[in-house]
């Protein structure tokens, strides 16, 4: 999760603590989502066993690092790899271990490849396996597509139990979809070679893993060692049948078995944290169809002949049937699981027009009473949205009587290219949120405020944007003293932020939720230095 971590697009509370290199642990709730940043995240929404879980972390963590040399931890230059087996046992070993399990599967592949008549064998079966897992996910892809048509505006996003249902089904229909697929497999004169070549295709695949995300390298390395040293072990007994199927039978169930709870939470978790998608979809199809892929050399025992060989798809095919119809039928937005929108009203207040703007990709039926499709636009809106250079949807609104914030601005030339601006700004409305923006051709190169230091490059909404917001600021004056580099007659935008929409707005639909900046008024103004 660490690797992922450092992907991310966004910032968390633990960013500031990455640049100085101080060892940190980042926890997150991720189930229910939906609640994330709305109105719904109350106590009431909150797990009372994740609170306990983190209270009992940090006391654990305050005890045992309470008698370590802190100073010790910042000499450790490499990372661990850890995972839970079962749900119960955390096991932790360096990320070098996961090095050399990878260079040891590299080495039992090509000690099996040379055992077994090398790459041609190989090549003689790897149709089938590609065809297995690339079926699968296009399968699942498809299915979802499909959903997603039927559903149309019902489509909802969260780990809420329509979609628990849904993903039960998908996993069924991957299933279903896996076993049909290995049909001709159990039918096909060159198992052996099949069977080899799904372990060429999962040592590929660790291989991609080892070099994108190698805290992950244990997800697949270790069922891939397991296996090999079934098929290597199969090879070495190839003088006695009897041993070598029983040896070969027992790492796969091994390895598939070993597949199975890693997977299983990891794709859990993938569906709480990605929530229901077309990438969800893709891994799904990728792990169901490698864990058949780990087992084709058991096919013949494990598949029904003729004339019940259709017996375990049609049962999963069923099943799979039976959840996503349920949750079909449980899907939609209500007063438990409410849509989130995004509207707002701005004033500008120099020249006293307002819009109705919505930061949603499309207005829904709620937002379109505000913005119809009659008087909408998508474009920019800097002097209503503190010089925001995103586009959003908007619409002409009336303007009402909104004190603008007040601002006084002193600004002196420095003997370099630089100039010194003294800014005060304060709130007539006594406004929870105050912010302050320059323009993209501005570079600040220092800010205090009352004489405090604070970090000065901080990006906005378009490259060079230097933006503050101050929160729970109400009447108090901001006092901001700034170095910057800049041509003459810059642009900045100040604006107060409160809470709700103008008072003659509609009440709001109980099936809806306001995300994360919506249902606010905001009084903007634009200021040249």
């Amino acid at each position: 999760f660490y690797d992922i971590y450092k992907t991310l697009p966004n910032d968390t509370d633990l960013t500031v603590f990455r640049p100085l290199r101080i060892p940190s642990l980042n926890f997150a709730f991720g189930a229910r989502g939906e609640t994330y940043h709305s109105s719904l995240d109350s106590p009431q929404n909150l797990s009372a066993a994740s609170v306990q879980q983190d209270g009992s972390y940090a006391l654990s963590l305050a005890r045992y690092f309470g008698q370590v040399n802190l100073r010790s931890l910042q000499g450790s230059t490499s990372d661990v790899v850890f995972f839970d087996a079962f749900g119960k046992n955390l096991i932790v070993y360096s990320e070098l271990w996961s090095i050399i399990g990878e260079g040891a599967a590299t080495i039992l592949f090509a000690i099996i490849l040379v055992s077994s008549r090398g790459f041609k064998l190989i090549l003689r079966g790897v149709v089938a396996p590609v065809v297995l897992l690339v079926g699968v996910v296009a399968i699942l892809v498809i299915t979802w597509w499909c959903l997603h048509f039927v559903l149309g505006e019902r489509t909802l996003r969260g780990d809420i139990p329509s979609n628990d249902w849904l993903f039960i089904g998908m996993v069924c229909l991957a299933v279903a979809a896996a076993s049909q697929l290995s049909r001709p497999i159990q039918r096909s004169r060159c198992a052996d070679a099949i069977a080899l070549s799904g372990v060429g295709i999962l040592w590929l695949l660790s291989l991609i893993v080892a070099i994108l995300l190698p805290s992950a390298l244990y997800s697949v390395c270790i069922p891939l060692l397991l296996l090999e040293c079934g098929h290597l072990g199969g090879a070495v007994l190839r003088s006695r049948p009897m041993l070598s199927r029983g040896w070969l039978t027992v790492f796969c169930v091994l390895s598939g078995t070993m597949a199975v709870s890693i997977f299983a939470p990891l794709i859990y978790l993938l569906y709480v944290f990605l929530r229901m998608g077309y990438l969800l979809m893709m891994v799904t199809g990728i792990v169901v169809g490698m864990c058949f892929v780990i087992l084709i050399p058991l096919f013949d025992a494990m598949l029904p002949k003729k004339p019940a060989s259709w017996l375990v798809p049609l049962l999963f095919l069923a099943g799979g049937a039976g959840w996503i119809s349920a949750g079909i039928t449980k899907s939609g937005y209500s007063i438990l699981h409410p849509r989130a929108d995004s509207i707002l009203y701005s004033l500008n207040a120099d020249d006293h027009s307002a819009a109705w703007i919505s930061r949603d990709p499309y207005p829904d039926e709620w937002v379109a009473r505000f913005i119809p499709q009659s008087t909408r636009h998508h474009r920019a809106m800097e002097d209503y949205l503190v010089g925001s250079s995103v586009s959003v949807w908007t619409a002409p609104a009336m303007p009402i009587e909104l004190s603008p914030p007040i601002v006084e601005i002193k600004a002196s030339q420095n003997p370099d290219t630089t100039r010194n601006v003294d800014l005060t700004f304060q709130s007539q409305r006594d406004a929870d949120v105050l912010e302050a923006r320059l323009g993209p051709d501005v570079t600040v190169l220092s800010a205090r405020i009352y004489g405090r230091q604070v970090v000065a490059p901080r990006a906005g909404d378009g490259p060079g944007m230097w933006s503050l917001r101050f929160y729970g600021w109400r009447r108090r004056t901001v006092h901001m003293e700034l170095t910057i580099e800049a041509p003459p007659n810059t642009t900045m935008w100040v604006a107060d932020e409160s809470e709700n929409l103008p008072a003659t707005s509609p009440p709001r639909p109980s099936d809806t939720i306001g995300r994360n900046g919506s249902d606010v008024t905001l009084v903007c103004r634009k200021l040249i230095l």
